[in-house]
């Protein structure tokens, strides 16, 4: 909510103003206009009524004349006005014949006078319930103007305690977005360097690995030689350009391979350190900013109270605002037992529809309740098999840790380290893996040599033959 909104709904409601009263205005124009329309058409009918009134009342019994006055008085009752020259007709005397025809005439004569008359007095009630309508309609419009003044009034006052706090909290408000701001660009950086170390340390995993897989194959690979501690120091060694004086009995092969992959070794090594280099390096960033991070999430949490603290001073200010709220009587009880006015400064104004919502919302709370609770208590049912569960499992676990240490003290005498015994009976796999080799060339070399010697003597005999064929 800011000044601006409310000067436009300031403006809106004098523009509703405005067309109340042009509205009204317009219409006591139409009615002062329809006034002297009125006035003008009872002229004239006033003017008729007159010559009318005057002719009932000189008219009198005259034989010679009658039908003249009858043909005359009929034309002239068409006409919009009576012409005066009717009164002369009047001079004149009547017959006894044309007696009854002058008292008809003068009956229709008073026929008109009383309709004219009634006309008149309809258009007058007509006119009046016009201006008893117009009038009504003005009280429901003062009514109508008096609450938007008042809303006027209230807007205004608005609108001065708005702009009382708008420049500082506009200031502060620049203020938290500015820390919001670094906190934000500083997690950005935070997240950043915490993907790098994962992705470092991952990088190392990999490459670590990679060393073991050197290291087990160079040691499986001299696993049989003679010169395992020699082979294995050269493999071992920290500078890749250190030297050793190999024994003549040394496998040159094995030497070699040595010297190779202790070179692999060390520059894969030589990686893993510079990882963990830069690692410490980006922790030591990290700490900078994370220490950055909580000084400034401190004053953005300052500042930020800083900026509640003056929306709740304002919000005060303008709850304090009194306001014209329209009510009818049904909606209110505005009586005590004692017919005395009900003191409202500590009554609140719910909309109906939001009222049953809430109550709605209140049954709704109440089941949810209950069915929490109901599924608190089947939890804790499962939770105790869990935990029945559990301790059965750590049980059978210690006592699989028992027999395994009686096994072991049975077998070996003493508790080992399965790790070790892993590690020696891949060692024995190994090393019996490559004397089988050997055997099965051995048993070869004794399961051919009755063939291979079956087959020099037949080599032989063929020889000797072929000499003596020769000879002959």
């Amino acid at each position: 909510m800011t000044t601006v909104t409310k000067y436009k709904v300031l403006l809106e409601t004098q523009q509703k103003i405005y067309s109340l009263k042009k509205k009204f205005n317009n219409d006591v124009r139409s009615l002062v206009t329809a006034k002297k329309n009125l006035a003008n058409i009872h002229a004239t009918k006033k003017s008729q009524l007159s010559t009318l009134e005057k002719v009932a009342a000189g008219f009198g019994p005259d034989e010679n004349h009658s039908l003249q006055l009858s043909e005359k008085l009929v034309h002239e009752m068409q006409s919009p006005r009576i012409h005066s020259d009717l009164l002369s007709l009047l001079s004149y005397p009547t017959t006894g014949v044309e007696n009854e025809v002058s008292e008809a005439f003068i009956r229709q004569i008073v026929d008109g006078i009383h309709s004219l008359k009634k006309k008149m007095r309809q258009d007058i009630l007509m006119f009046d319930e016009s201006v008893i309508t117009l009038c009504e309609e003005k009280v429901d419009l003062d009514v109508q103007l008096k609450i938007l003044e008042m809303h006027l009034v209230t807007i205004q006052k608005e609108m001065i305690i708005l702009s009382q706090f708008e420049e500082e909290e506009e200031k502060r408000t620049e203020e938290v977005y500015s820390f919001l701001k670094s906190k934000h660009c500083i997690q950005t950086e935070i997240a950043k360097i915490n993907s790098e170390i994962e992705n470092l340390i991952f990088d190392i995993k990999i490459v670590e690995t990679r060393i073991q897989e050197v290291s087990s194959i160079f040691l499986i690979s001299i696993a049989e030689s003679h010169h395992y501690e020699f082979l294995r120091n050269v493999f071992k060694r920290e500078n890749p350009d250190d030297t050793y004086e190999m024994d003549e009995t040394c496998s040159k092969d094995l030497y070699t391979k040595a010297m190779e992959d202790g070179a692999k070794r060390i520059r894969l090594e030589s990686e893993v350190e510079s990882m963990k280099n830069k690692i410490n390096s980006l922790k030591i960033t990290y700490g900078k900013l994370n220490e950055r991070f909580v000084e400034v999430d401190a004053d953005y949490s300052h500042h930020h109270q800083q900026l509640e603290q003056l929306q709740r001073q304002k919000l005060q200010r303008l709850n304090e605002i009194d306001v014209l709220a329209i009510l009818n009587f049904d909606q209110i009880k505005n009586l005590t037992n004692d017919q005395h006015l009900n003191d409202f400064e500590d009554s609140l104004i719910v909309n109906a529809q939001t009222l049953s919502e809430l109550v709605n919302r209140i049954e709704e709370l109440t089941k949810d309740t209950v069915q929490q609770r109901e599924r608190h208590e089947l939890n804790k049912q499962h939770l105790q098999r869990l935990h029945v569960d559990i301790n059965h499992m750590n049980q059978n676990v210690t006592k699989l840790h028992q027999l395994i240490k009686e096994t072991m003290l049975s077998k070996f005498g003493a508790s080992i380290n399965l790790d070790v015994l892993e590690e020696a009976l891949a060692k024995k796999l190994v090393s019996q893996m490559s004397f089988i080799p050997l055997e099965i060339q051995k048993n070869l070399e004794t399961e051919l040599f009755p063939v291979k010697k079956k087959l020099d003597n037949l080599v032989d005999q063929r020889a000797s033959r072929l000499m003596e064929n020769t000879k002959r």
